[in-house]
This record gives structure tokens, C-alpha cells and sequence, in this order.
């Protein structure tokens, strides 16, 4: 598990080599493929504003966005983007700091305690057990444990600030909306009359939830599909002049003209549709309803006078997964499929945990290659050929078993029954975190400190305690190679949206209407639940090493400067934004922030009792004041509270806002867009932003249309 100075840089070059080769070509690309590079200054969203150009040139971006600030992130993007930003600053805030106090003081002492070789040298498995050496690590872990408290707090009230001024900017239509849970009257009349003799004459409109089923759903599809081949077979019939574009009728029928035949399969499946439509008054009402109130007021002082509905604040439109809101499942149901998700995904994590303990065999190949035979070729390879691979392998092995869990825990949160697309990227983040601190961290530091030693361990039991005390700290350096390749390989990727402009090359010439081109440019969302996961993950390993093997502090560091520049381009010119929830899940990423620091202490306190110092001692309140910490946090902050606060409501009033919406909250803003949506343009979603440059009624320069 030892990695040597020289197979590091090894390792680390050609991965350097790749990031600037990519970060190359995004300067070279960025303002050539606008709508490709910075889409959000062509096009905006409802109840946002769109990005200021950044200036021309290969490198002037790059202090325009730094000095981008969170209010202006909040305003054009909105507060999640903003706290998902406001997390990683403070992360690098902490880091920067602990790297300040650290290297100065640890290195000098790690560095002359012993006689180890490459990174081994600088960490404290280079310190003999028992050493007063020991004391320095553990002093240090309670300026560290402060500074991250004093940052996560100080960013809490900055994101609570951009949450308020979010709603003094623009207080969105679902905070006139309650959903209902418990709805027992037979008809949407029925329901209507007794809401409105509960809450009075404050009462807009309800919507009842009702399901048409899947048949529906595959109508639909199968309207929207038919719609665009004649849109297409229309387009093309005006390209080419005195030309006809001609299409089978059926597999092997014969040949028919394009556009009327395409046409009137279009009108047929229309009218299935509309069929169905006109059932839907019909349909039984599902146990879930909206109420819409005409004040802000009215609809917080609703909360406790329709208890017996068991109102909730409603979601954004957006935010809404339809598919499981339709079935309006009781409490006690969705309980128990979160609990079996739970699970199913404790499963997993544990299930994986054996390939990629199998991983740390990679780390020495002359010890592998003597337990399997087939490999003995391998010892004949040149020392630097092996150094390589002995970096390489392993990080690369473990980036690809990480990698194939992702689309398994997707599937599985959204099999849970949550109703809400924030809930889902919640659930991912915190599913994806846990199995990546099991079988990355845990299992890594386990099997990279027995793998190599258990011949040993097993002919003289009692020097594991001293293997381990050597052994622990020495795995820091298979760490500093996966960071420090994260580093090089994720951000520069992902800001050279190479994956995404080569198919639009390919593509965008194929693409005859204007829906397909949309489809094609679109450039989707920000994947919060994978991405909070993964910076988290490479937080709680840096902290958990940082008095241990102190060199990993400026990597890390390294990896959340790239990670922050990508993240903050890609939100504010690239990226769709897929809901707006006021920052909710930046207060489960802070109690994430705080559960890796409680891991690192724990991981400080048992290597330093293992190494049988005193020490331990000194950092053993650590943990608990840790843990009261995250418990104060989740009972004192509102961040992730979607009610309105009571004291906002007769702030936030305003005649002439409502005015504006009232059409859209009579349209079925909160109804399935499935059964509401435009026949006349079914391939365009409600929600889809808008050219800024168009002239629409009602709308207002920098900003979406309302309708």
C-alpha cells in the first residue's frame, strides 16, 4: 500500500496531461459553441434571470466567475445552486486553514521521527508508538473541529439570508398551495364545498388528484411520437422544392406520401387521447388534492384549519414525480418502502464491499502474483512499469465499481415512493455517500492495512496492534493518488463538455424541427444527490487524514478549487435548473460535512491509541461535541423548511403579483402535465426555458415568461 514519491508523479502525469488538454479545449471552444458552452445566457427559466456573457478570450472567464457572488447565483440560478456553491466554499475554507496549521507544524515532526520511505516519511506512521510526538496531531484536531464548526454556521445564516431574499424577489405560486392527504369525499364538488366552508372564501381553487393510468401515459407517448414524425415529414417536405417525401404504410405496405399519411396517424392517436380527456371528470378522486388560497395568509393559517386533510406545503410543479403522487400512499405504506429500500441498499453496500476489498490486492503485484500463479509474468515487468500500474490500477478499479452503483441506488430511491424530485437527489446523496465511506473508505483502510500483513498477523497475533499503528497511516498515500486523480480527471471533463458536444456535431445536422433541435441542445440538470455524494466523500477522507498523513490537505484542496470552478460554470451557464426548493438540501449536506469530521476524529482517536499515547485522550470529547453539534443544527435551522414562515406571509403579500398568476394557478400548474399539456404542441414542456431574445407578451427583459 505504500506509494512511493516517484511512482506518484508517475501516476499523476499523464492524468495532468488530460486536464489540460481539456481545459484547453473549453478555452479554445467556449465562445465558438455558444448555445453549447453558455446556453443560460441565450435562454432563462420561470422566476429566474439570465447569465451575464462572460468576456471573449481563453483565460478572461476564469476571474468573472470567481468573483461571481452567491446573490447573483441565487437570483440567476437560484438558492439550491447557490448552497450546493456555498457548501464547497466552505470546504475550502476549512481546508485551506487546516492546511496552514498543519503542514508547518506536522511535517517537520513526522519528518524526523523515523526512517520510512516516500510518503510514509511525512505521516504518522513514521512516529515510534508511545512517542510525546503524538501530542502535535492531537492538539491540532480542536482548532481544525472549530474553524469547521464556526464556517458551517456562518454559511447556514448566509444561505438563510439568499432563501429570504428569493422569496422577497420572486415568492413562488406553490406557497398559495397546500396539498391534502387524507381526502374522503366522493366527488371534487363534494370536497370543494367542505373546504370552503373550513377555510372561508380565501379558497382559489382545488385540484383533485386523479389517475388515468398507464394506458394513458402509453397514449400519450404514443400521440407525442407520431406528432413528430409529421412534424418532421412537414419540414422536410419544404426543403427540397417540387419534392414529395414518401413513407411506407406499415412495415412492407406500399409507398404513400409523407405528410398526409404521417398526418392522419397523428389525428387517430389525437384522438385516443382526447377520448381519455374527456373522461377525466369522470375518474374517481384519489385520496390527495391541492387547494389553492388567494393570499399568502390564507394559505399559511390553512395549515392548522384543514388538519383533518393532513395538509403539507406543495411542491414545486417541477419537483413533482407524478408516477408516484398518483397513487397517494398512506404514511404507514410509504414508511415501509423506504424502510425496505433501506434495506435493499444496506445490502448493496455491504454485497460490494468484497470486489472492492479485492482492489487493494492491486496495490502490490509481486505479493499477488505469488498467491496466483497465472501472474507470475507480472514480476518480470520493469519497477516503473509496475509503479505505474500499482498507482494505477487500484484507483482505476475502485472510480469503476463505484461508478456501476449509481444507476441501482437512482432506481431504488425512486421505488421508495417519494413524490419529490428534491427527496430523490436527497435520498441518492445520502445513500451514495454512506456506500462510498463503506466501501472506499472503510473497507480500503481495512483491507489496505491487513491485506499485505495477514501472513504475519496470523503467525504472531499480538503484533497486529503495532501493524496497525504503521499500517493505518500508511494507506493515507493510496488516498493522495485517488484524490489527486479525481481531481484531474472529474472537473476538467466535465467542464470541456466534450460528451456532450461531439453528439451535438454529429447530430445537430439530422435535426429537421425546432423540437428535436431543442431536445438535442438541451444540456439537462445538475445531478445534486452524485455530486454532494462525491465531494462529501473526498471531505471526509481529506479530514480523516489530515493530522494522519497531512500531505493529502493541498490535494484536496486541489480537487474542490477544480470541482468549485467547474460546478460554479456549469450552473450559471450551462445547466437547466430542475427544481427550486430554497436550498433544502444544503442543511443534509452540512450534517454530512459533520458526520465525515466525526469520522475523522474517531479515526485520529483510534490511531493514537493504537499507538498507545496518552494522546487519545485529548481528542476523545471531540466526537461528542461533534455529534451535539449536528443534533443542535437539525432541530435550530429552517433551511430545509418548504412551509412559509408565518412571520413572512404579510411581508411577502402582494395584490399584483397574484393578479399576474392567478391564470396560471387556475391552469393546472399542479396538475400532471401529461393530461393538461398542449395537444397542439405536445413535444414542448411547460417548464422548458424560453428564448430571452423573443418577444412575448406579458414577459419582462432578462426574464421568463410567466405563461
Amino acid at each position: 500500500m505504500a506509494l512511493g514519491v516517484g511512482a506518484f508523479i508517475s501516476v499523476v502525469l499523464p492524468s495532468l496531461a488530460v486536464a489540460i488538454c481539456m481545459y484547453a479545449l473549453f478555452c479554445c471552444l467556449r465562445g465558438k459553441y455558444v448555445e453549447v458552452y453558455e446556453p443560460r445566457t441565450l435562454k432563462v427559466q420561470r422566476f429566474e434571470e439570465a447569465s451575464e456573457r462572460l468576456p471573449d478570450g481563453y483565460c478572461k472567464w476564469l476571474l468573472p466567475l470567481l468573483k461571481l457572488p452567491l446573490k447573483v447565483v441565487s437570483t440567476t440560478c437560484g438558492v439550491d445552486a447557490a448552497g450546493y456553491l456555498a457548501v464547497q466554499v466552505t470546504l475550502i475554507t476549512i481546508l485551506t486553514i487546516a492546511t496552514v496549521l498543519c503542514l508547518p507544524v506536522l511535517l517537520p515532526v513526522y519528518a524526523g521521527a523515523g526512517g520510512l520511505q516516500g510518503f510514509e516519511t511525512i505521516s504518522l506512521s513514521n512516529v515510534s508508538p508511545a512517542s510525546d510526538l503524538l501530542w502535535a496531531p492531537a492538539v491540532l484536531c480542536w482548532p481544525i473541529a472549530g474553524i469547521a464548526y464556526a464556517c458551517i454556521y456562518r454559511c447556514l445564516r448566509k444561505l438563510q439570508e439568499l432563501k429570504i431574499a428569493g422569496l422577497h424577489r420572486s415568492c413562488h405560486p406553490r406557497h398559495y398551495t397546500l396539498l391534502l392527504r387524507n381526502v374522503q369525499e366522493p366527488s371534487e364538488t363534494a370536497l370543494e364545498e367542505r373546504i370552503r366552508a373550513a377555510a372561508g372564501e380565501h379558497v382559489l381553487h382545488v385540484d383533485v388528484v386523479k389517475d388515468l393510468g398507464k394506458a394513458y401515459d402509453k397514449d400519450f407517448g404514443k400521440y407525442k411520437k407520431a406528432w413528430l414524425a409529421w412534424k418532421r415529414a412537414e419540414v422536410g417536405s419544404h426543403e427540397v422544392p417540387d419534392s414529395v417525401p414518401m413513407t411506407r404504410k406499415g412495415f412492407c405496405g406500399p409507398q404513400v406520401e409523407a405528410v398526409p399519411h404521417l398526418a392522419e396517424q397523428r389525428d387517430d392517436q389525437r384522438q385516443v387521447v382526447e377520448s381519455k380527456r374527456s373522461d377525466f371528470d369522470d375518474l374517481p378522486c384519489r385520496p390527495c388534492a391541492f387547494v389553492t388560497f388567494t393570499s399568502l395568509s390564507a394559505a399559511s393559517a390553512a395549515l392548522a384549519e384543514l388538519k383533518d386533510w393532513a395538509p403539507e406545503p406543495a411542491s414545486e410543479p417541477r419537483s413533482i414525480i407524478w408516477a408516484n403522487l398518483k397513487k397517494c400512499r398512506k404514511p404507514a405504506q410509504l414508511f415501509a418502502m423506504r424502510r425496505c429500500v433501506g434495506l435493499a441498499i444496506a445490502f448493496i453496500i455491504i454485497l460490494w464491499a468484497i470486489p472492492v476489498a479485492a482492489t487493494q490486492g492491486l496495490a502490490n503485484l509481486d505479493d499477488l502474483a505469488k498467491k496466483a500463479p497465472f501472474l507470475e509474468w507480472v514480476t518480470d515487468l520493469p519497477e516503473s512499469v509496475k509503479s505505474i500500474l500499482q498507482g494505477l490500477l487500484p484507483t482505476v478499479a475502485l472510480a469503476i465499481l463505484n461508478a456501476l452503483v449509481l444507476p441501482i441506488f437512482t432506481l431504488l430511491s425512486v421505488s421508495s415512493g417519494l413524490e419529490d424530485k428534491q427527496q430523490i437527489h436527497k435520498s441518492l446523496m445520502r445513500s451514495y455517500y454512506w456506500f462510498l465511506m463503506v466501501n472506499s473508505f472503510f473497507v480500503v483502510v481495512i483491507s489496505g492495512s491487513v491485506f499485505n500483513q495477514l501472513a504475519t498477523v496470523l503467525q504472531d497475533p499480538s503484533e497486529l496492534q503495532e501493524l496497525l499503528g504503521r499500517a493505518l497511516p500508511q494507506v493515507g498515500s493510496f488516498f493522495v493518488s485517488f484524490i489527486t486523480l479525481r481531481a484531474l480527471a472529474t472537473p476538467p471533463v466535465a467542464l470541456s463538455l466534450v460528451g456532450k458536444l461531439i453528439p451535438t456535431m454529429l447530430l445537430l445536422k439530422f435535426c429537421k424541427t425546432d423540437e428535436e433541435r431543442a431536445e438535442l441542445m438541451d444540456p439537462g440538470f445538475h445531478q445534486y444527490g452524485v455530486m454532494y455524494a462525491e465531494d462529501l466523500f473526498v471531505w471526509s477522507v481529506v479530514i480523516a487524514y489530515a493530522v494522519i498523513s497531512p500531505i493529502i490537505l493541498p490535494f484536496g484542496l486541489l480537487y474542490f478549487a477544480l470541482k468549485h470552478i467547474t460546478s460554479k460554470y456549469l450552473l450559471c451557464y450551462v445547466y437547466r435548473s430542475e427544481y427550486q426548493a430554497g436550498g433544502a438540501q444544503a442543511l443534509s449536506a452540512f450534517q454530512l460535512v459533520l458526520a465525515g469530521l466525526l469520522i475523522g476524529q474517531l479515526t485520529v482517536v483510534c490511531v493514537l491509541s493504537i499507538k498507545q499515547s496518552l494522546a487519545a485522550v485529548l481528542c476523545a470529547p471531540l466526537p461528542f461535541i461533534t455529534l451535539g453539534f449536528m443534533i443542535w443544527m437539525a432541530f435550530s435551522s429552517t433551511l430545509a423548511d418548504q412551509a412559509l414562515p408565518a412571520t413572512l406571509t404579510a411581508e411577502l403579500e402582494d395584490e399584483s403579483r397574484l393578479e399576474r398568476w392567478h391564470q396560471e394557478l387556475r391552469e393546472h400548474v399542479l396538475a400532471e402535465p401529461a393530461y393538461f399539456s398542449d395537444l397542439d404542441q405536445p413535444a414542448m414542456d411547460k417548464f422548458f426555458w424560453r428564448d430571452i431574445s423573443a418577444d412575448v407578451a406579458g414577459g419582462e427583459p432578462g426574464h421568463a415568461p410567466l405563461l
